[in-house]
């Protein structure tokens, strides 16, 4: 028969298993702690590229958008200017020759208002699609750049102005035109606005 391992024996063995556990336990959760650490780190570090690449993103969309936006104010500003001028030529157009008022034209207006400046327009309101707080702004634009050429088409594509009321139909076609250019050139300035 064996003889039993007295009660202090097995209390020094249970003791020693005991520390054994907690060594291992111990080892076991700083090695988690550790990689927890690192882990939270790594997580840290990639919230902050996100963070970068967000407000960088977010910058180059404003510039884009300021950009697009002062590209259409530019032209509209010049095609304004050139309307402007062909108006105050028809107030002082006097019926007869008018090879003089077609000249003035095609000197003026119409080397500005091509296709490739329409086309300029329609391609920097698609590119503003998504960052304009108004798109039907820029549909209104699309929509109308057709429109722009109508007076220069008029005067060189026909006889008029042949009597004065010629003259007052393309004066009231320019003057409806000077006013939505207005309303454009007052939609994007809001937009550049909003930008800053």
């Amino acid at each position: 028969m064996i003889p039993d391992i007295p009660n202090w024996g097995s209390a020094i063995i249970e003791v020693g298993i005991g520390i054994l556990i907690g060594i291992v336990f111990h080892k076991i959760q700083s090695k988690a702690s550790s990689v927890e650490r690192n882990l939270l780190a790594k997580i840290g570090g990639m919230t902050e590229r996100i963070d970068s690449f967000t407000e960088h993103k977010k910058t180059l969309e404003q510039d884009k958008k300021t950009f697009e936006c002062k590209r259409i104010i530019e032209i509209l500003d010049k095609i304004k200017e050139k309307e402007e001028e062909l108006r105050e030529s028809m107030k002082n157009y006097h019926i007869g020759d008018n090879s003089l008022l077609r000249f003035s034209v095609s000197e003026n207006l119409g080397p500005y208002v091509t296709d490739g400046r329409i086309k300029e327009i329609r391609d920097a309101c698609r590119e503003l699609g998504g960052y304009v707080s108004d798109n039907s702004l820029l549909l209104n634009i699309r929509k109308y750049t057709d429109a722009f050429m109508a007076p220069s088409d008029v005067i060189l594509n026909s006889d008029m102005p042949q009597n004065q009321q010629h003259i007052e139909a393309i004066l009231s076609l320019l003057d409806r035109q000077l006013n939505h250019i207005q309303e454009f050139l007052t939609g994007l300035q809001k937009e550049l606005q909003a930008t800053i």
